[in-house]
């Protein structure tokens, strides 16, 4: 999508505002199969670290010992590992996973980063960093995906997909389990995340593609699941985030992203009814990572693309590995 503003005669001479510089940074699995950075110069860095194939990265920034951020990613042993940014220490936490899923990173309320992830025996897993990993029990499909700690009074909640009837689940951090969404595309996984409220009640909101292939957001403060009236191709998954605002609802306002059905890249702030399309495509199993108003994605050529404060989308020099996602952090 191109905006164009006519220019007023008072500055029609004048040469238009540089943009402003990145403030971001992305990791991704790059087409040589290893954990790759990129810095918020736009320059792509090759961390050496093998990844397992067709899994994607979480970074995370945590204040827990020291600001700094994580990267946890499945390695090419099927081990979980970390990279610490801020030393440049990778660590192998000798932690099996199950084959082609991926992490999803956090912190505590402590600060201690913590990962949650689909153990080889099938379930949902976390691991904090320091302690000895958990298994919830719970029966868990493809990936899960963890949120942040909410209002700084709760820990953080954790949205999978259950194998039996493909229901969109939440485990809490107290350890209370519900599954209140539909039935999903059993090839896709949720994506969550924290949202504020006029109420000063936090809570998260999730996006997921349904068995149907058309997107839905669950709204846990409200407690409403919307059916959202766009088609995703089947397989591909939304990514959410957050923009900081307050929606008509008194909730934090979500953002979606996904590859359409036409392959395009596409973002929705269903709250308020804001759609936004580029012709650029998103490649074939690969889902956008958001962040407020920033989205990072795999092109359709295999690159890295990124996108943001309503600019046109820009392609990085770094290809990535197929079937994989960026993570914004």
């Amino acid at each position: 999508m191109t905006v164009a503003v006519a220019a007023s005669p008072a500055d029609a001479d004048e040469p238009p505002d540089p943009p402003p510089p990145p403030t971001f940074s992305v990791a991704f699995q790059g087409s040589n199969g290893d954990l790759w950075t990129l810095d918020t110069a736009g320059m792509p860095h090759d961390r050496g670290l093998g990844m397992a194939a067709r899994t994607s990265p979480s970074a995370v920034n945590s204040c827990g010992g020291g600001c700094r951020t994580t990267i946890a990613f499945q390695a090419n042993t099927g081990k979980l590992w970390l990279l610490d940014l801020l030393t440049g220490v990778p660590t192998n936490t000798t932690i099996s996973m199950a084959s082609g899923t991926s992490p999803s990173a956090s912190y505590t309320l402590a600060g201690a980063v913590k990962i949650a992830y689909r153990g080889t025996n099938g379930h949902l897993w976390t691991y904090v960093v320091g302690s000895s990993p958990v298994d919830s029990t719970l029966p868990i499909r493809n990936s899960p995906s963890i949120s942040l700690p909410l209002n700084f009074s709760r820990e953080a909640v954790i949205a999978y997909q259950t194998p039996s009837g493909n229901l969109m689940c939440l485990l809490t951090g107290d350890g209370q389990n519900s599954c209140p969404g539909v039935a999903m595309d059993p090839a896709t996984s949720p994506s969550i995340a924290v949202i504020g409220s006029t109420s000063l009640l936090d809570g998260v909101a999730v996006a997921y593609e349904s068995a149907d292939h058309v997107l839905y957001t669950y709204n846990s403060v409200n407690h409403t699941n919307p059916r959202i009236a766009l088609s995703l191709t089947p397989g591909a998954g939304p990514g959410a985030g957050v923009n900081g605002l307050i929606g008509p609802d008194g909730t934090g306002e979500i953002q979606v992203s996904f590859r359409a059905v036409t392959s395009a890249l596409w973002r929705v702030t269903p709250d308020i009814s804001f759609q936004e399309s580029w012709t650029v495509g998103v490649a074939a199993g690969s889902t956008p990572s958001v962040a407020p108003w920033i989205l990072a994605f795999q092109g359709s050529d295999g690159r890295l693309w990124t996108e943001a404060n309503f600019a046109a989308p820009v392609q990085s020099t770094a290809l990535m590995a197929a079937g994989t996602s960026p993570d914004l952090y």
